[in-house]
């Protein structure tokens, strides 16, 4: 896999997907999204595999979405970017559909869908110097890709985290239950290894059954419906005149200087 580093240490019966794009801060693409399905789908199927631990290379476990056209160079319709949306986040709800329970890993920053890819995993530790934000719907997007903050946050802490919060940092996006645990960076891998390997050393069928069982209560509390309400809004939010005068602002300063504006309110 091009954008991915897969491994299983059998003997403990722990498997491991690392994010591997340095060139661009682990940013996520429609191949990568790809990978990360079929990864997902290899390590579930693999029957000396009892859990998934999701991390990123380098100084960061994802910075988001890979900013960038359509794959063709041509204009995207609204039906094209919603139907490119849709399968995106069908290919990742096969980590939330399988069998085995998948911890994120995560360290520096996680901006954008990044989050969204931390709130697919069943559990999550951060570092407590990582940082974690939603900057895109400052300028562009009117609307998370998958929708999926308010079943960690609640609606009102959501509405706080995309509006008005600049970033968390690991320590505070623990506290605000959008990750289990912040723990100090060096001992990141420790802690990771740890949860690991305590449920490694449960039964497989009682793994499976409890996540079926709560991903059951999840579908029927919205979250599935959630993610496909996203899509439809984030790509009604790209057709849209904000989303526009962004494009304009980036081809006329650069990038830089596109976000520096665009954030300045929230420094």
């Amino acid at each position: 896999m091009e954008h991915l580093k897969l491994a299983v240490d059998a003997e403990r019966a722990i498997g491991t997907i690392v994010l591997d794009r340095s060139d661009c801060a682990n940013a996520i693409n429609d191949q990568t999204v790809n990978e990360i399905s079929e990864a997902y789908r290899s390590l579930d199927a693999d029957e000396r595999v009892k859990v998934i631990v999701l991390s990123g290379a380098g100084k960061g476990f994802c910075s988001g979405h890979q900013l960038g056209g359509s794959p063709t160079g041509q204009p995207l319709t609204a039906l094209e970017d919603v139907e490119i949306l849709l399968r995106q986040n069908n290919r990742l709800l096969d980590i939330y559909n399988g069998n085995t329970p998948m911890i994120a890993k995560v360290h520096g920053y996680c901006l954008g869908a990044a989050v969204e890819l931390v709130l697919l995993c069943d559990l999550s530790i951060a570092s407590a110097d990582s940082r974690f934000a939603h900057p895109a719907i400052r300028g562009a997007g009117g609307s998370p890709n998958a929708l999926l903050y308010p079943f960690a946050l609640g609606f009102s802490k959501a509405k706080e985290y995309l509006w008005v919060t600049p970033e968390l940092s690991g320590t505070e996006a623990a506290e605000w239950q959008l990750v289990n645990r912040a723990v100090p960076a060096g001992e990141l891998d420790a802690w990771a290894n740890k949860w690991a390997s305590r449920i490694a050393s449960m039964p497989v069928e009682n793994i499976r059954i409890m996540r079926r069982g709560l991903r059951r209560l999840q579908d029927m509390a919205g979250y599935r419906e959630a993610s496909e309400i996203g899509a439809d809004l984030d790509a009604f939010g790209h057709s849209g005149p904000a989303t526009k005068q962004w494009k304009d602002t980036v081809a006329e300063v650069g990038l830089k200087e596109a976000v520096r504006r665009r954030d300045s309110a929230f420094l």
